[in-house]
């Protein structure tokens, strides 16, 4: 048994799981998954902890902390943080921040390190994964024991086109109506994420890939009309008019170019992630959520 997993069995019991970014939906609702799992003392590291819509999250102990921020080792060995969640969302100097951040858990003895990554890190020359990959290969070189969570995109962007849904009866997407794909559904992934989070010792090492439920946009969108009692059409928009109305809507470009790319990999059938999935391995006793699911715990978001 090596150094680096010794401390990892010394720092078990008691000392807490930090989720860094809990106010990202992947963080949020993995933190919510922590907490009703298990009578363990679970910290959530935002932004700013007096914002009003932190909802669940103010179960958990909250922290002023994020990725890369000064004097995080404190923060950590305040709060006897001995396994560490890092939510990595894009903004192009994240990489140098997590490189940091990994500094200040090593130097606080912090035991295990969980990375929230994408589904295409792999896919060398692309945006994601000219950022995610690095970071990846930091933590693996890292001295902490480690486990790497890929998740393909979430079943939340379809709400990129709900406007258009209420006030046109038209479901708006880039996506060809006949590709599959497999979009996960954010509880999904956090659970996943959870289980291996409570208990990492089978899980050192690897790297997972998560994926949701294959379907077409085409089957979603008869889905969401039946739940909405009317016929939406669907309207495959190009990807240039895509990346213009995501940029108007106040998205990052950065982001947004990053989105371009994996809706053209969809398109050409290179985003279909069900062949690596590890989600039924490691959620055995969970069944992913149904598009019909989904849809009906969002249909708010799409009703006039």
């Amino acid at each position: 048994m090596g150094p680096c997993v010794s401390v990892l069995l010394n720092r078990f019991n008691d000392d807490a799981i930090m989720v860094l970014q809990a106010d990202h939906p992947v963080g949020a609702a993995t933190v919510a998954f922590l907490l009703g799992e298990d009578d363990f003392p679970v910290v959530a590291g935002v932004q700013d902890t007096s914002n009003p819509d932190l909802g669940d999250l103010k179960n958990a102990k909250l922290v002023r902390a994020t990725i890369g921020q000064p004097k995080l080792e404190k923060v950590f060995k305040e709060n006897n943080v001995g396994r560490l969640l890092l939510v990595i969302s894009g903004s192009e100097d994240v990489g140098k921040k997590v490189k940091s951040t990994l500094k200040s858990a090593a130097a606080a003895g912090v035991g295990y390190i969980g990375c929230v990554s994408t589904a295409t890190a792999s896919y060398s020359g692309t945006l994601f994964a000219n950022l995610y990959a690095p970071i990846e290969g930091d933590i693996k070189k890292s001295k902490i024991p480690f486990t790497i969570f890929r998740l393909t995109m979430p079943l939340d962007i379809y709400l990129t086109t709900a406007e258009k849904v209420r006030t046109m009866g038209k479901f708006v997407f880039p996506l060809m109506r006949s590709v599959r794909c497999t979009f996960i559904d954010v509880e999904d992934a956090a659970a996943a994420i959870g289980v291996v989070m409570l208990e990492p010792l089978m899980h050192l090492s690897r790297t997972y890939t998560f994926a949701g439920t294959r379907h077409t946009v085409r089957e979603f969108v008869y889905k969401l009309g039946s739940a909405l009692g009317k016929e939406i059409k669907y309207e495959c928009v190009s990807l240039s008019d895509w990346r213009k109305d995501m940029i108007e809507e106040g998205l990052p470009t950065w982001r947004v170019e990053g989105g371009v790319e994996v809706i053209h990999m969809c398109n050409k059938v290179e985003y279909d992630f069900s062949s690596v999935d590890r989600y039924p391995m490691i959620c055995k006793n969970r069944r992913k959520t149904k598009l019909e699911t989904w849809i009906n715990e969002h249909l708010s978001f799409f009703q006039s």
